[in-house]
C-alpha cells in the first residue's frame, strides 16, 4: 500500500460562535530517497489537512472545489483552487 487517503465529517454543523479543533499527529513513517535501483517511483509525503466543508462536499478537503477550506501541516491555506503558504510546518511532537 504505497498511497493512503482518507477523510471523516463530523455529523453535527457549525452555526455561530468559536470552535476550537486539535489534532495530534500520533505516527509518522520516515520516507525512504529512491535511489536508481528502486523501481517503485517518489515516495508519498506524509500530510495532514483539517478544516471546514459543506455538507454533501468531498471528503477531500482543498480538491479544487469551493465548498472547503483547510490547513495543512505544511503551513499552507487551502481554499478552492487557491494554496497560500500562511505559517510554519507542523509534525509530530518528539
Amino acid at each position: 500500500l504505497q498511497h493512503l487517503l482518507g477523510g471523516v465529517r463530523a455529523n453535527v454543523g457549525l452555526k455561530s460562535g468559536r470552535y476550537m479543533i486539535e489534532v495530534k499527529i500520533v505516527e509518522a513513517h520516515g520516507q525512504k530517497e529512491a535511489n536508481n535501483h528502486d523501481a517503485r517511483g517518489p515516495q508519498p509525503r506524509n500530510l495532514v489537512r483539517v478544516g471546514l466543508s459543506l455538507a454533501g462536499s468531498s471528503l477531500f478537503l482543498g480538491d479544487g472545489s469551493s465548498c472547503s477550506l483547510a490547513f495543512d501541516s505544511e503551513g499552507f491555506f487551502v481554499s478552492g483552487k487557491s494554496r497560500k503558504k500562511v505559517g510554519a510546518k507542523f509534525a509530530r511532537d518528539a
